[in-house]
């Protein structure tokens, strides 16, 4: 875990990817909100496909930042129940980890 501006969070690298999943209102019983959000990088990532992709896909939404190497920045945020445990994060985490790749896919996305 690390905290970086106020923000908890942990980084995964899988299959070229790096993405984070950072936690929202915390408290000492622990965290109400739990976000996975990964930066795809290349002149793939267009507005046009991130656009395409927030009209056809449902759960990771996206958007696209215009720069010198363009990206699209992917997000799915997930609320927390007490007292569920992290079980509850299952089902959350295999949607992440089964649409993460078609969307870098779709920004055509070249692992390093």
């Amino acid at each position: 875990m690390q905290t970086q501006n106020g923000l908890t969070f942990f980084t995964v690298t899988n299959a070229g990817l790096t993405w984070a999943v950072f936690f929202y209102g915390c408290e000492a019983g622990g965290c109400g909100e739990v976000q996975f959000s990964a930066v795809v990088p290349g002149a793939g990532a267009t507005l046009d496909k991130v656009n395409a992709w927030n009209r056809d896909n449902r759960y990771l939404k996206a958007f696209h930042t215009a720069a010198e190497t363009p990206t699209a920045t992917v997000q799915y945020d997930v609320v927390v129940l007490s007292g569920e445990g992290v079980a509850q994060l299952v089902d959350p985490l295999a949607v992440w980890l089964q649409l993460l790749p078609k969307f870098s896919g779709e920004m055509e996305y070249q692992p390093q």
